[in-house]
């Protein structure tokens, strides 16, 4: 675009002044954006600046329009009736005809869930798995069933770690040591399974579970069960209400995440930028707004999603 300077009597021209210059010659000159602007085009300046609020302000309807219409769009990916799919879609918007073109793959609503959980497990290695999600949100019910079907065998010396040694889902599993606290000891005797297998060429094979015992108190052991004991053919099953618990580092070394439902927007918020951001994002859910309204919807009713690096599932009990 080229503007007589002339015509300012030496000011230089304002952005408005260009915005108003390319709103006009597009719709004169069929989108063509080269054209000389005389002074004639207004009466004064004030008559273009009375007509440039003018062209603001309806910018801005149309600004606002297209965001209500792009929130409704979100909504259909969450609602309507279309499978969900792990494809790397994205929600494309055509911004010359001002129209939202939604992918077809998103749909809370028929997320398929899997009444058995799945491990994915490194049999070379003791496996790290961590449940994470606010209390009743079905941690424990969902740490018994993956010791049933993964590690109840007698080979495996296992270890259950929790302040309700008495409920009746640890009931009939002889093979299961219960203790009814944690404490320095406790530690102790990890790090004795440890020990144990180092001078045993990783003769034994140990399972270790907490069941909302551990604190931020216990965050070395933590970071030691997360990133050097499982060498020594120890598992870990960590069930936690605080997201933060496990740092940035451990949640790149664990082997499996399950997530579940939490009850306050702010830890909703860390899950979601912890583990799922970039997958939804890829999913063509970006607003961290939508991204928070569809891991509510998937995780209610005791709904976890399950994570193993590119992989993603979901499982209700």
């Amino acid at each position: 675009m080229r503007m007589e300077n002339k015509w300012w009597k030496g000011e230089k021209p304002t952005a408005h002044y260009s915005i108003y210059c390319a709103e006009q010659y597009h719709k004169e000159h069929n989108g063509k954006y080269d054209v000389v602007i005389h002074k004639s085009d207004f009466a004064s300046r004030a008559d273009m600046e009375l007509y440039l609020d003018e062209l603001r302000k309806c910018q801005k309807e149309k600004n606002s329009n297209f965001s209500i219409r792009k929130k409704e769009a979100m909504k259909k990916i969450l609602y309507e009736n279309n499978n969900i799919t792990n494809n790397n879609t994205n929600t494309q918007y055509d911004l010359i005809n001002n129209k939202i073109k939604i992918p077809q793959e998103l749909n809370v609503d028929l997320v398929e869930y899997s009444s058995y959980p799945e491990l994915i497990l490194d049999k070379q290695t003791g496996n790290t798995t961590a449940l994470l999600g606010a209390g009743k949100a079905g941690k424990s019910t969902l740490m018994m069933s993956l010791y049933k079907k993964y590690y109840s065998h007698p080979i495996i010396i296992s270890t259950l770690f929790s302040m309700n040694p008495h409920i009746a889902i640890y009931e009939d599993n002889p093979e299961l040591l219960i203790c009814p606290t944690f404490n320095k000891r406790c530690e102790n005797l990890i790090t004795m399974m440890k020990h144990i297998n180092q001078n045993c060429n990783n003769k034994y094979e140990f399972l270790v579970m907490f069941d909302d015992v551990l604190n931020t108190r216990q965050k070395s052991l933590i970071d030691n069960l997360i990133l050097s004991f499982r060498n020594s053919l120890i598992s870990t099953i960590l069930s936690v209400q605080y997201s933060k618990m496990i740092s940035k580092a451990n949640r790149a070394n664990l082997n499996n995440i399950f997530l579940g439902a939490f009850r306050t927007e702010e830890a909703i918020r860390d899950i979601v930028t912890m583990y799922l951001k970039s997958k939804l994002s890829t999913m063509g859910i970006r607003n961290i707004e939508d991204q928070m309204a569809w891991y509510k919807q998937v995780t209610k009713n005791h709904g976890f999603i399950y994570l193993n690096n590119d992989h993603m599932s979901f499982v209700k009990l």
